[in-house]
């Protein structure tokens, strides 16, 4: 009955992400490609590639061979659920790249309309291909990678700088002006990847009641790869003693949070609260800046309440 579940669960997610990488194929032959337009990460890559190669090979094959080689040293740090689901949006991003460059759709030559509807629909078929455990592969494992290596660099401002130099690529091969559109395509459909993700914010903290403390920590450390804090507390109605989970994660770790608290207790009560700013390991390293600052509003603070 339990694998049964486990089939059931992963044919309905691989099915979601599926579908998600055919809103992205979409508006990649619709919006993006046939105006010059170069979308953020690898396909971005891949696009440039293919053009200075004046279309030998389409994009589509070369996204996937980059993204063949950046699996091999990827791998080992995915877990297997991921890594099901990266394969799964890798294949289903660049079939679609393919199999929908054959579907001419003329939406005219606008390119701030083709700009924005693009950015839109790739961040809608991004959004749900990530909400269902998915990835597309690309910026996302690399920047896992380079984040091992390099600790005080965040996963969120490596793949700012890997999109920022597609950008750049995209300028120096397509022109100034054409490399603006792509910045804008990639402002836009980062928002609207959050917002299909239920809200703006890039990282969320969750509070965890339940009776499966030790196994449920674990399991999020393991598998999530945060850190969590047990707080102990009573509940008043039933005088009873409980434990609740502390932990923040990414925007990309929140399905695999979820995912996790089913399988372990899927009686546990959840809280998820919006997180404005998370500094320490693992988010937003602690800049002596910010810590003079600190010191600073404390000590007016000090100050403040002395004259009073």
């Amino acid at each position: 009955m339990k694998y049964q579940k486990q089939v059931i669960n992963y044919t309905k997610n691989i099915i979601a992400i599926i579908i998600g990488t055919f809103f992205m194929g979409f508006s990649y032959n619709v919006f993006l490609h046939p105006n010059n337009i170069t979308p953020t990460g690898f396909s971005g890559i891949a696009t440039i590639i293919s053009h200075l190669i004046d279309g030998a090979i389409s994009a589509s094959p070369i996204y996937l061979a980059m993204n063949a080689v950046l699996f091999v040293f990827a791998y080992k740090t995915m877990g297997r659920d991921f890594c099901i689901y990266s394969i799964a949006g890798i294949l289903g991003y660049s079939l679609s790249m393919e199999v929908l460059s054959f579907i001419h759709i003329n939406v005219g030559s606008d390119l701030l309309l083709c700009t924005l509807y693009g950015g839109v629909v790739m961040g809608f078929g991004t959004g749900i291909v990530i909400r269902f455990g998915g990835s597309t592969g690309g910026v996302d494992m690399m920047a896992n990678i380079l984040g091992k290596k390099f600790k005080r660099i965040t996963t969120g401002q490596l793949i700012i700088i890997i999109d920022a130099l597609v950008v750049s690529l995209s300028a120096i091969v397509y022109g100034l002006n054409l490399g603006m559109y792509a910045l804008i395509n990639c402002l836009l459909m980062g928002v609207m990847c959050d917002l299909v993700l239920d809200g703006v914010r890039s990282v969320r903290a969750y509070y965890i009641i339940t009776n499966n403390a030790k196994e449920l920590s674990q399991a999020l450390m393991d598998k999530v790869h945060r850190g969590v804090s047990n707080i102990k507390i009573t509940g008043m109605y039933s005088g009873t003693d409980h434990d609740m989970l502390f932990v923040v994660v990414t925007r990309p770790q929140v399905m695999q949070l979820k995912q996790v608290v089913k399988d372990i207790d899927p009686t546990a009560f959840l809280i998820s609260t919006q997180v404005k700013e998370a500094m320490g390991i693992g988010f937003e390293p602690i800049t002596k800046e910010q810590t003079k600052k600190m010191t600073f509003k404390k000590s007016k603070e000090k100050s403040t309440t002395s004259k009073e």
